[in-house]
């Protein structure tokens, strides 16, 4: 089940996975993401898990919210950035 990730981890999210600050299409800085969780779990709302950038993530869309342009990260690059820490 897909979640928004909460702005607070935004910035965590973009450095852990190699990720600029802004679109590559138009340089927007007001950017989105969702992301799946391992196996269907949601950390409990207002949880320090669902309020930062990390987890244990199967797959995520980095969309902007001015051109809607997409950045897809899939299983590989986000178990390969876990495997890094």
């Amino acid at each position: 089940m897909p979640r928004h990730l909460h702005p607070d981890g935004l910035a965590e999210f973009q450095a852990h996975y190699s990720l600029g600050s802004a679109c590559e299409s138009c340089g927007s800085a007001k950017l989105g993401v969702t992301v799946w969780d391992h196996y269907g779990t949601v950390p409990e709302d207002g949880s320090a898990e669902a309020k930062g950038g990390t987890g244990d993530f199967l797959a995520a869309l980095v969309i902007c919210q001015d051109c809607d342009a997409v950045t897809s990260l899939d299983r590989n690059r986000l178990t390969g950035a876990r495997a890094a820490e």
